[in-house]
């Protein structure tokens, strides 16, 4: 299944903790938008995996549900400068996430003329 990209997308570092079944593992958002997040992890989950994030946001925890689209492995040899980690579609997210969104949008430099 192709990522939609059409959505605005802002780079916002937030600590997660990606859940699978009973598993539950540290990880860190780099970039958010209203259709997906990039996750930083060394987990290995295949796409077409179903997963929770729970977002560590300053007004508490936002909990959003996704299935991972792409997965990106980082050599030890070569060096892509992307890190290793997944590429999420949103399938469900609370009201919440999408005012965190809107808060960056308001917070984002104007584009450049």
């Amino acid at each position: 299944m192709a990522c939609n990209k059409s959505f605005e997308r802002f780079r916002y570092r937030l600590t997660c903790d990606l859940v699978i079944g009973d598993d539950r593992h540290g990880a860190i958002v780099t970039d958010l938008s209203a259709s997906g997040l990039y996750v930083r992890t060394q987990h290995k989950i295949g796409p077409g995996s179903r997963v929770l994030l729970v977002l560590h946001e300053q007004a508490g925890e936002l909990e959003v549900d996704a299935e991972v689209v792409r997965e990106h492995r980082m050599s030890r040899h070569h060096t892509t400068g992307i890190p290793s980690g997944l590429g999420v579609r949103i399938t469900a997210a609370p009201e919440a996430y999408f005012q965190l969104l809107t808060r960056l949008m308001q917070q984002a430099p104007a584009p450049a003329r």
